[in-house]
């Protein structure tokens, strides 16, 4: 039944990834929904390049299996942009690898990526789906922790199942909590030698992103800064006792 299932599920992933964006975005949802949830599939073209062992019902994952090239099309021609030969990718947030995957390729062997998890349960299939790219392995380094204001530990409260990409450091109350490891990325940059002047970073931690930026304090004081991505969603910097305003006034006062 599972191989019939995913025969299928890669029939309608060859129709949708043809199908007009918004269209197309409206036809993977409406799927979703009728995802068996114990279903795992390796797809070995996600984005026609790289591996990646998916599961459809969750809502990330989803995405990835049937339009990847429609999956945060903003964010992506911003990254993809930037990254080049030889430079160093941080990739805060970085659930199961997507963006980790990617620019792995578009830095190529000289270049380095670090990626930071903190749910032991989506860091196993970050490193999982590293592991099935063994081409691009090497050059990239995993951390299980959260990009932080202070090392130490921090609840993690669970998104529901289906969206797991939605686990924050914000406190909402009456979520399942797990402690993880937190780290700043002052820390990371010193430790590991990174050049900030060839590094982009990308930010994005459902509301934890001022906290992540306020670790950072002494790389981005320098004179020499990084490129940032960072999300600044309100919905999500709400659940933080934060704002988009006051996160960009973050970013001003360091220059």
């Amino acid at each position: 039944m599972g191989e019939l299932r995913y025969g299928i599920c890669r029939s309608l992933r060859r129709v949708t990834r043809r199908l007009p964006t918004l269209y197309g975005f409206n036809a993977y949802l409406r799927l979703q929904r009728r995802c068996p949830a114990d279903d795992e599939y390796c797809v070995t073209d996600v984005d026609g390049t790289i591996t990646m062992f998916l599961r459809p019902y969750e809502f990330v994952d989803f995405a990835l299996f049937y339009q990847a090239h429609l999956y945060e099309r903003a964010e992506q021609r911003v990254l993809w942009s930037q990254l080049r030969k030889g430079l160093t990718f941080i990739d805060v947030g970085a659930h199961i690898g997507f963006y980790t995957l990617l620019a792995a390729k578009r830095v190529g062997p000289e270049g380095r990526v670090f990626a930071f998890e903190p749910d032991p349960d989506t860091c196993s299939r970050l490193v999982r789906n590293v592991m099935a790219n063994a081409e691009l392995a090497p050059q990239i380094r995993v951390f299980e922790a959260a990009a932080s204001d202070r090392e130490g530990v921090a609840h993690l409260y669970r998104s529901s199942p289906g969206n797991m990409g939605g686990n924050t450091l914000a406190d909402v109350g009456e979520a399942p909590a797990a402690a993880v490891a937190t780290m700043t990325l002052d820390r990371v940059f010193a430790d590991e030698s990174i050049d900030p002047g060839r590094a982009v970073v990308k930010i994005d931690v459902e509301g934890h992103e001022l906290n992540a930026l306020r670790g950072f304090h002494a790389t981005l004081a320098g004179t020499v800064k990084p490129i940032l991505l960072v999300e600044a969603a309100d919905q999500h910097l709400r659940r933080a006792g934060a704002s988009s305003r006051q996160l960009v006034g973050e970013l001003e006062s360091l220059g």
